[in-house]
């Protein structure tokens, strides 16, 4: 429409005051292009069916305009507007003056469009936007034009401020009204909104929805249950760290008075270590779980698993501790000096040119009860006197064996048997477990009966062994441990008996005791030396 065309259109008007009384009229063979092209609700895409179709035929259906800063401007029809340019056709306008408020062209396009064809999400949430925004409608306003609930008027609008990804999953069907609603709900909280974003663009929304919802109510439960334990004077802490396993802290119920009763939390409010800290729970929610905050300080009793130390005492087992392993240090060394008496002591036994009493016997019995292993092989050839000469200690042994007298070879039996021992002592020494607590202490007790002198390491040592571990100090059947101590002795004494040969009833002369215990040959007036002239040579010569 042409400029003068605007002016007759005035003219008429002027001429025919009826016009301004009506709501519309009609403008004929209009140039589409002199039409002002409005902001539309639905973008234009000129249908090329549609273009064909006015290029032939022109318009059957009028352009609905209204009057705009001096012109018209297109209320309903700007698809058809655009294929008319196109086209090079003119068309006919109906010109309505109740329609001149930018609020009832958009109104009157969503309301056009909504009955020709379902628009999308995000064209319905751009129109609520735009008379929102733009014309500073309400919701309730905007609700009762386009005859909306208001709930989906402000899932619109909270549609058409979200991201992209968003808008897009509405327009595909992924996204509805309500779920926009309570996703638009987060934006308060811009780290859930953001994981709740990225949710939508991976297709994980509804899981995510959930999970920042029950994030969401823990929260709110907690501001809840902080505000009213502060109302009640209840000390807030934050949950401590290890609570249980060496925090300061102690639970409520893990608490007893004096008398031995358990604590509960109105017992222990009053106690000026009174406090409590929140936690969620997958299932309950929020819980209050009551502590004291220093129950050794406050006097409690404690029940159960409970090792903080104060910084005080942390430094005090710190410093016994170092003590300890000092002490430990000293006595390995104080024990090794000791090794190398009762190995020399022990040499010299086993050079003795007779063999010591009760050695046969001790030496065998502690090999029957504890073997030897041939690892031990170095140890032996020590207390023999010998060093290893190659690689074979079977051959050195077998050579040293062979240059004593067959009488003084019990006492290569000894070397094995202390080898045993030893090895024994040595394990227990460094508090290991699997040294033979009893064998340790008949070896000193030999080591005395033949003339060792212990050191002060080694009484401190011996004494520590005949300390009784606790279950150890009360018979287990009831029976009085003096009557089976004097059992056992009288089982040892038949015991040697037996092992002597001699039959029960029946005394040995003191000759023949004599003679058991030096481990002589019979007396026939040749004297041991005679017997065997190699005798006075040192064992590992």
């Amino acid at each position: 429409m042409t400029v003068e065309m605007v002016e007759i259109a005035d003219i008429e008007a002027q001429e025919r005051p009826e016009l301004e009384a009506t709501s519309k009229f009609l403008l004929e063979d209009v140039d589409p292009a002199t039409l002002i092209a409005t902001k539309n609700v639905r973008p234009v895409d000129v249908d090329a069916e549609l273009l064909e179709s006015v290029r032939e035929h022109g318009l059957f259906q009028p352009i609905i305009a209204t009057p705009y800063e001096g012109g018209y401007a297109v209320i309903l029809g700007n698809q058809r507007r655009a294929a008319a340019v196109e086209a090079g056709r003119t068309v006919d306008v109906i010109v309505r003056t109740d329609l001149s408020a930018d609020a009832a062209r958009i109104v009157a396009q969503l309301v056009e469009n909504m009955h020709r064809k379902d628009m999308r999400p995000t064209e319905v949430a751009a129109a609520c936007a735009q008379l929102a925004i733009d014309l500073g409608l309400s919701e309730e306003e905007i609700a009762k034009k386009l005859s909306k609930s208001r709930k989906d008027v402000r899932a619109s609008l909270a549609l058409h401020e979200m991201p992209k990804a968003a808008r897009d999953a509405a327009d595909a069907g992924q996204l509805d009204l309500e779920t926009a609603t309570t996703l638009a709900s987060f934006e308060a909280d811009p780290k859930a909104y953001k994981r709740l974003l990225k949710a939508t663009e991976d297709g994980n929304l509804p899981f995510a929805l959930k999970m920042e919802t029950r994030k969401r109510e823990h929260a709110e439960q907690k501001i809840t249950a902080t505000a009213r334990l502060q109302g009640e004077g209840v000390t807030i802490i934050p949950k401590p760290n290890a609570i249980g396993y060496g925090s300061r802290e102690m639970g409520v119920y893990s608490l007893s008075n004096a008398e031995g009763e358990r604590l509960t939390v109105e017992d222990h409010a009053e106690c000026a270590g009174h406090a409590v800290y929140l936690e969620n729970s997958s299932y309950s929610g929020v819980s209050e779980h009551y502590v004291c905050r220093d129950p050794k300080r406050y006097g409690h009793v404690i029940k159960g698993y409970y090792n903080y130390k104060s910084p005080e005492e942390a430094a005090a087992k710190a410093a016994a501790e170092e003590e300890a392993r000092r002490a430990q240090a000293e006595r390995a060394e104080a024990m090794a000096i000791a090794l190398d008496l009762r190995t020399e002591f022990v040499q010299g036994l086993c050079r003795s040119k007779k063999v010591p009493k009760g050695v046969m016997r001790f030496a065998l019995e502690v090999l029957f009860a504890h073997g030897y292993r041939p690892e031990q092989a170095s140890m032996v050839l020590a207390y023999l006197g010998a060093t290893e000469a190659g690689d074979d200690p079977e051959q050195t042994f077998s050579v040293r064996v062979g240059r004593i007298a067959e009488a003084r070879q019990p006492l290569v039996v000894l070397a094995l048997a202390a080898t045993v021992a030893e090895s024994h002592v040595q394990s227990l020494s460094k508090r290991w477990h699997s040294g033979d607590k009893g064998l340790a202490l008949r070896w000193f007790e030999f080591l005395t009966g033949h003339g060792y002198e212990l050191c002060d390491p080694e009484r401190e040592f011996v004494d520590g062994l005949r300390k009784p571990d606790p279950e150890d100090e009360e018979d287990q059947d009831g029976e009085d441990w003096e009557d089976d101590e004097q059992e056992e002795q009288e089982e040892q004494e038949e015991d040697e008996e037996e092992s002597e040969g001699t039959p029960a009833g029946m005394e040995l002369s003191a000759d023949q005791e004599d003679q058991e215990d030096e481990t002589e040959p019979p007396s026939d007036g040749v004297s041991l030396d005679e017997l065997y002239p190699e005798i006075d040579e040192p064992i590992a010569a």
